[in-house]
């Protein structure tokens, strides 16, 4: 038998059909890729049973090099997802291309000139008087961001402490012309201000323009500009939702109560300011406490980088938008911790309690 099929056979015998992560390694056990499925023996075989020209290079050299594998089956989808980002970043394995702690970022950057700028950075830049938002691991979803910002708020687009005479923007009426002095300093801070507001997840100011915008270029018959800015406006609710939930998962605690497949043993997630811990659904109050409070415990050995707590939020946010109503959940402040008030999720994320099962397409 060969190799590969050695490893197919080994597959179907050891690996289950469950939620997990799953290892594959070359020569000598060398990790080489990390991945996560629902059913790990069915991925799993995908590798060795697809035509081969339905993965990227990258994969198909990889399935040549695999010697072994190992998996960690989890009990739910959820858990994997998490166990799979983490394992990525601690073993940071060569075929893996994103999660990684070296994965490229940006960030949008307003600097403190009298007459504010936007820019893209490719990392934060670290002075008190300066504010960056991110990381943001797709750089153009960073530049159509400053976009939207510059051409709908109000903003110079012109770089440099000073702002640059003669720029084009202000000729079509998109820059407020503060190297011509056609704004005062108070006026183009308060779009400075709209644009900050807007960073930090309110789309109110944001979406108002673009809505008149729109209203404006139906009316004179330019659909296709009307549908564009239609598709800018989910655009920029879209990422207003994203940072107002990043913003609480930083600061804050979230408690999901996911099923599992045993009825009485759900298993609980529990996050304190991006930090993860999952526990089985059958343990007391005072034992959830304790383990929220190693979570915050600033003497914590793993500490992490704020980049890996967005990449964490991001799951997060993304499974509980996939499995609305399929869980429980609880946000809070951390002083609120055990008892306070439960924060309100952004709309269309979740409800706090799971529905009936009659409630539940199947």
């Amino acid at each position: 038998m060969t190799l590969r099929g050695d490893i197919v056979r080994r597959i179907r015998r050891e690996v289950p059909r469950a939620p997990g992560v799953y290892l594959f390694c070359g020569e000598d056990e060398t990790l080489l890729y990390v991945g996560k499925s629902v059913d790990l023996r069915s991925r799993m075989l995908s590798y060795f049973g697809a035509p081969a020209d339905e993965f990227p290079r990258r994969i198909q050299d990889m399935v040549r090099m695999v010697r072994t594998f190992r998996c960690i089956t989890t009990r739910t989808e959820l858990e994997a997802l998490l166990l799979e980002d983490r394992l990525i970043k601690e073993k940071q394995p060569p075929v893996n291309v994103s999660q990684k702690r070296s994965d490229p970022c940006s960030y949008l950057v307003v600097t403190s000139d009298t007459y504010p700028a936007l820019s893209v950075a490719i990392r934060p830049v670290e002075r008190r008087e300066i504010r960056s938002f991110g990381p943001f691991k797709d750089r153009r979803q960073a530049a159509r961001l400053k976009a939207a910002i510059v051409d709908h708020l109000g903003l110079r687009s012109c770089q440099g402490a000073v702002p640059s005479r003669g720029c084009y923007r202000r000729e079509i009426g998109t820059c407020p012309g503060p190297c011509r002095g056609d704004v005062t300093t108070e006026e183009y801070i308060v779009r400075v201000g709209r644009a900050l507001r807007f960073l930090r997840g309110n789309d109110g100011p944001m979406v108002t323009a673009l809505e008149a915008l729109k209203k404006r270029q139906v009316e004179s018959l330019a659909l296709e500009k009307a549908a564009e800015t239609r598709d800018l406006v989910s655009f920029c609710r879209a990422f207003a939702e994203r940072q107002r939930f990043l913003s609480r998962f930083r600061r804050g605690w979230l408690r999901i109560v996911e099923p599992t497949d045993r009825p009485d043993a759900p298993l609980v997630h529990v996050f304190a300011k991006g930090r993860w811990d999952a526990i089985d659904g059958c343990a007391d109050a005072h034992e959830l406490r304790h383990r929220i409070r190693e979570l915050q415990d600033p003497h914590c050995t793993s500490t992490e980088e704020d980049r890996a707590v967005t990449d964490r939020g991001l799951i997060v946010h993304r499974w509980m938008r996939a499995h609305e109503g399929s869980f429980e959940w609880t946000f809070q402040g951390l002083e609120g911790t055990g008892n306070g008030p439960a924060v309100v999720m952004p709309d269309g994320i979740a409800s706090r309690r799971r529905r009936p099962s009659s409630d539940r397409t199947s």
